[in-house]
């Protein structure tokens, strides 16, 4: 059993899950201050190895859905006008969870999260301490990833329902089935404009434990412990070479980065200027809601399922995309991703092809 037991634990978490959730994952500041919260609430904080667990029971999967954009004026709106004014839950997860146990007909025995992230990893911790119920050590994609139909469960032919989503205001939705994942991944994305928590994939442990990627949250927290710990570029990235597999693949000044809502998803570029030895070159981004190609010279030299990360120049900290900032500089790393997510059925869902097709049709647009 790992066990987070202060704040700077917490920092080293969010810090190594921004990393893996390769410019998504959910808000990492909203993810420290859950985190928080429930640490100065007296609740553990803990996960466990795949080896401790038992060989029965469920396990379920939280989640966030929607745009990694931030909400805008007009959604504020238009939730402002029908009533979405008062917050009644402080965690509408556990709300989704109980429903979603409801619908079993039974407790829930373990929570393995859909993905890493700063901000979406931290809501599955989160629910696992308040529902008092073990969180393992690992998630269904090492890294982030835009739909459910990119996890590995899905990719292998496991049902994502029965989905519940809840919102902060009361709301619950539940998607009890769906022809497919892919049908389901929009449903949710339908109503994730006002039910954003969601918690589903209720699978046999026999089942989940064939699909996790084991040690994650683990290899999160020191990852972000070295991170964290200098201010020297240039031994962190000598270290997250040795140490994690992530080699530095362009240093550069951003020169912009723009985006649009598209179906409920956050997709843009962002352009950097090379400099120190890519001084001449430039390297864009495409990403939808994460990072998924990176061209250097106009020429792709990283894509998915493989992690396309970015870190400040400044202090080695990792960003969301919606935090980077005009003419400051970064760092940007490739990281391989598990075999698994390399295979051909999976290429179909989150290969190079998969999101340079819909790159195109954004080009076009």
């Amino acid at each position: 059993m790992f066990e987070i037991k202060k704040l700077e634990d917490i920092e080293n978490l969010i810090t190594g899950l921004t990393f893996f959730g390769t410019g998504g994952g959910g808000n990492p500041d909203r993810g420290r201050e859950i985190l928080k919260n429930i640490l100065e609430s007296g609740y553990r904080i803990s996960w466990i190895d795949l080896s401790e667990i038992k060989d029965e029971g469920v396990a379920v999967t939280p989640y966030i859905m929607g745009s990694a954009a931030p909400e805008s004026p007009e959604t504020t709106n238009i939730k402002r006008e029908i009533g979405l004014i008062d917050k009644i839950w402080n965690n509408p997860m556990l709300q989704a969870l109980r429903e979603l146990e409801g619908l079993l007909g039974k407790r829930a025995s373990y929570i393995v999260p859909l993905e890493l992230g700063g901000g979406s990893t931290s809501r599955a911790l989160s629910l696992s301490s308040l529902a008092g119920i073990d969180m393992i050590d690992g998630d269904y994609a090492g890294r982030a990833v835009p739909e459910i139909t990119q996890v590995l469960p899905s990719i292998y032919g496991c049902k994502a329902v029965p989905i519940v989503g809840a919102d902060d205001y009361g709301n619950i939705v539940i998607i009890k089935n769906s022809i497919n994942n892919m049908v389901a991944e929009r449903m949710g994305k339908l109503v994730s404009e006002m039910t954003y928590a969601q918690v589903g994939f209720p699978l046999d442990i026999e089942i989940a434990k064939q699909f996790v990627i084991t040690g994650t949250l683990t290899k999160s927290y020191y990852l972000g412990k070295l991170l964290n710990s200098t201010s020297d570029v240039g031994a962190c990235i000598e270290r997250m070479r040795r140490e994690f597999g992530s080699e530095l693949i362009f240093k550069g000044i951003l020169e912009g980065i723009s985006w649009r809502n598209v179906n409920y998803y956050m997709v843009g570029e962002s352009k950097f200027k090379g400099i120190e030895e890519y001084e001449g070159e430039t390297m864009v981004i495409w990403f939808k809601n994460e990072n998924h190609l990176a061209f250097r010279e106009q020429k792709l030299t990283a894509s998915s399922p493989d992690l396309i990360s970015i870190i400040s120049q400044n202090n080695c900290k990792p960003l969301t995309n919606t935090s980077l900032k005009k003419d400051d500089r970064y760092f940007i790393f490739e990281t391989r991703s598990v075999p698994l997510l390399k295979t051909k059925v999976a290429q179909k869902f989150i290969g190079k092809d998969y999101f340079l097709n819909q790159y195109k049709k954004f080009k076009k647009r």
